[in-house]
This record gives C-alpha cells, structure tokens and sequence, in this order.
C-alpha cells in the first residue's frame, strides 16, 4: 500500500501540471501546436478543449487572421464555443479579442513571432479586478464575490432624430449580484461611442464599459467608494 501512494502522488502532480507551466503570476501557459492535436485540459471543474488553432503563413495579409484558436469550454454540465484570434497587420477593428471571461478565468493567447511559423500559447489566469476582459453574450464571470453576467443585446439600424443619418445602433443588458443583492444596468452603443467609456457604480464596485462589439462587450472592474448620489447611475 506504501508503494501504491508512493507512485500515485508524484503521477497526480505529474497530471495537474503536465497540461503548462505555472508562473510567478499564477498564469497557467499551455504551448499549443497548429491543427486538431492540441489535449484538453481541467481547471478546477473546468474543462478546456483546444479544438482548432489555425496559424497564418508568412508573409502576413490581413484578409485572414494572423492567429485563430477554436475552442470548448464545459462547466457544471454547460458547454460553450468560442475562440480567441490576434490580428497581427489589420488596424481597422479590434487587434485581439481576448482575455475573455468564462466563470472564474481569463483565456487569451501568447503569441511569439520566429523566423518561420508563430509560437502560440493558451494563457489561463483568475479573474481579477482591474484586469480589462471580453464577456460574450450569455455567459458570466465571478470576480471576488461578485458576479457578472452579460444577459442580453439588441442590435438593428436606426438613427435617434429625423436629421441623423441611419447607422448600427445597440443596446446591451448587464446584471450585478453579489451577497443576495442584483443590479441590472443598461447602455447603449450610441452612448459609449460619444464619451468614449462608461462606468457605472453599485454598492463598492464601479465597473467600466471599454467596449461593445455587439456580442460581446470588453469591462474593467474596480473596487470603489461610490457617492450615494451618484451610485447607481453612469458617470462620465
């Protein structure tokens, strides 16, 4: 029986960390390599499968991605696909899309350019505030003990006056919770174009609306100490 725990023990921290190395940081980085062979992976009761990741030839163009990474994620019996890329040339929307929030973790790509082909890497690390992120479209991230779910968006063209000319127009829905309580906020895309970012305060969080790229938005969340006039309501 000695024998047997001997063996086992060194295998399970041989499993848990065979996935990436672990830095100062509490990063996980996971090397990945071009095609389907890329082995899923456990965080806590998450599971991660790196289905796709697609890697440009040189030289670069931008009529393609330089970098895509198709990927599954399962939690408590949920699963969800998306994917990360990274625009090495093309300057005319968003360079990456990433970190992204899923439950407690942050994913993005490490990307390293060489002579040849790019060297990708999967990057895991824990929610935090003060760390920009994208939530997608009815998912929700936890940071501390305060939960946040992006729960619906609308999106059309239209315009707000006769003398405006017709444009894409978005309205998304955001929900706070934490120790019981909830706050649902609303914004829009017209409004976050004109002052260039919002933020909103609920109770000692303030939360900043970076971005809203229509099914997704990009949030920073900070500790704060809001005015009791002013929580509650968007600040400029």
């Amino acid at each position: 029986m000695k024998l047997l725990k001997s063996l086992i023990i060194p295998l399970l921290f041989l499993l848990l960390f065979s996935a990436g190395d672990i830095d100062a940081e509490n990063k996980m980085k996971i090397p990945l390599v071009e095609g389907y062979d890329n082995p899923s992976f456990q965080i806590e009761n998450t599971t991660v499968e790196p289905v796709r990741l697609y890697i440009q030839d040189k030289p670069y163009s931008d009529s393609s991605v330089t970098v895509f990474l198709e990927m599954k994620i399962a939690e408590n019996d949920q699963q969800h696909s998306t994917y990360l890329n990274y625009w090495e040339i093309n300057t005319s929307g968003l360079k990456e899309n990433y970190p992204k929030a899923f439950g407690k973790h942050l994913f993005s790509l490490e990307v390293n350019e060489t002579k040849d082909k790019a060297e990708v890497s999967l990057i895991v690390e824990e929610n935090d505030f003060g760390k920009p992120f994208f939530l997608e479209l009815n998912q929700k991230t936890m940071i501390d003990s305060l939960i946040i779910s992006f729960d619906m968006s609308v999106t059309g063209r239209g315009s707000r006056n006769a003398d405006e000319a017709f444009h894409d127009i978005g309205m998304g829905w955001i929900k706070l919770s934490a120790n019981g309580e909830e706050e649902t906020i609303t914004f829009d895309s017209d409004e976050l174009f004109d002052k260039k970012q919002l933020s909103f305060d609920w109770k000692e969080y303030r939360m900043w609306i970076l971005a809203y790229p229509e099914t997704s938005v990009q949030l920073k969340v900070e500790r704060s100490c809001p005015n009791p006039k002013t929580a509650g309501r968007f600040k400029n």
